[in-house]
């Protein structure tokens, strides 16, 4: 199990309470105050830091503890974790701070409130637990059909909006995919609803250091009763048509098709691997193909990088223009060279022609309001001029004040047009595209 020690800068502050909530999410970490660090790191497989960030001088005490014990943390996985207002000059921030303490490769992030906290400990989690010694694919899938084939029953978790459902089922292993039969309930609410669901087969727990457990992360619908399918599933249940039409209720079929397998296993140890062991099942790795690529942060540079997982499955760098330190990766859709428009959709697919000119359109309209607003800013400062010269003019300049006086009149009555023309406009802009 990977061990993740998360040392925060300063007590009763904003990064204890940051470094609080990423050790939930994170999990098998601890927390401590920088200056209470443990000196034995050996049980520790990476260090996050986590410290408030104010501009330049910020983090002391976190660039003290890397310089006094660079040799001992170049060999794990390094996080760093700002908080504040702004991460304006955050990433020139760390990257002068690696160079100083003589350390590259920090994985960066930067959090403004408690929700970004929640999605960072997630991806540092990720980052934290990316495996040093990975089981080949197809052995590993070997142990997950023979772990699967020695169970009969899976805890299923279903969810959709604010509901959500945990139910312990009987299922049948066929072909990679798991067949639930049910009479049915309200499991079924966020199976129709939503569709992704999470489930959980696992060995009773006696000792920490024993056990297993499998968690997958799949797609759940109903089979079609009486279709070729149901009868063949239900046939291998060894339930029969006509125990079928002499029960008083309708049996559903539940299939559920893994995506991604989570396998914990302590005697992977004894192998020479990992205990946690991470599978993408083929379909995963077609919708990954088709757009839905998972990125992970791994430096925090001008041009940062990446680790991709590509069309294969497998693990390469890219360099993608700089984001914004506050956007934390996750899962998003990013354009690709081969995808022909270099822009896309709401929706993550490739933008339509009407998409394109209702976004060019916005644009030209943002630039018309931008320079409304230059204008009436220009006519609001030269009618601040003509007034502090009025209350300056001797009297024998009376004559002419009146003419400048009407001038400014003329210039307000402007100002106050294209006030009204910069509401009209935010209102054509709430009314054709919303949030856009």
């Amino acid at each position: 199990m990977t061990r993740t020690l998360i040392l925060y800068d300063g007590k009763m502050s904003s990064a204890e309470r940051c470094a609080e909530r990423l050790c939930y999410v994170i999990g098998s970490a601890k927390t401590v105050e920088i200056d209470e660090a443990p000196s034995d790191l050996s049980v520790y497989d990476g260090v996050c830091f986590v410290f408030n960030f104010y501009g330049s001088v910020t983090a002391g005490k976190t660039k003290s503890y890397l310089e006094k014990w660079r040799e001992v943390l170049k060999d794990k996985r390094l996080a760093v974790v700002g908080i504040g207002f702004s991460d304006l000059g955050y990433t020139k921030y760390i990257v002068d701070m690696e160079k100083e303490v003589g350390l590259e490769g920090l994985a960066s992030y930067f959090v403004f409130n408690d929700s970004q906290t929640t999605r960072t400990g997630y991806e540092i989690s990720r980052y934290m637990r990316t495996k040093a010694k990975a089981m080949e694919e197809d052995r590993l899938m070997e142990e997950i059909r023979s772990f699967v084939s020695a169970h009969t029953t899976l805890a299923l978790a279903t969810a959709a909006d604010g509901y959500i459902r945990c139910t312990p089922l009987e299922y049948t292993f066929l072909d990679d995919v798991f067949y639930i039969s049910t009479e049915g309930g309200s499991k079924f609410r966020g199976i129709i609803e939503n569709g992704r669901v999470s489930a959980a087969i696992f060995n009773p727990l006696t000792k920490l250091t024993e056990g297993a457990s499998l968690q997958l992360l799949g797609e759940a619908e109903s089979v079609p009763v009486n279709s070729p399918e149901y009868k063949v599933a239900m046939t291998a249940k060894h339930i029969t048509e006509e125990k079928l039409s002499a029960l008083p209720v309708t049996v559903f079929l539940i299939r559920l098709t893994p995506l991604r397998y989570e396998f914990i296993n302590a005697d992977f140890l004894n192998l020479g691997y990992d205990s946690r062991q991470l599978l993408n099942t083929k379909k995963e790795k077609k919708k990954r193909m088709e757009g839905e690529e998972f990125f992970v942060r791994e430096r925090a540079k001008g041009q940062p990088t990446y680790t991709i997982i590509d069309e294969h499955g497998d693990e390469k760098q890219v360099t993608i223009p700089e984001i914004g330190t506050n956007m934390i990766p996750g899962f998003f859709d990013m354009p690709h060279a081969s995808d022909g428009p270099a822009r896309q959709g709401v929706s993550g697919t490739a933008e339509t022609e009407e998409e394109r000119k209702r976004r060019e359109e916005l644009i030209r309209r943002k630039r018309r309001k931008k320079a409304l607003l230059e204008k009436k800013r220009r006519e609001e400062a030269l009618l601040e001029a003509s007034k502090d010269e009025e209350a300056q003019k001797a009297p024998g300049e009376e004559k002419e004040s009146g003419s400048r006086k009407k001038e400014a009149g003329f210039l307000g009555r402007i100002g106050a047009g294209i006030g009204q023309m910069l509401r009209l406009d935010d209102d054509d802009d709430e009314a054709d595209f919303g949030e856009e």
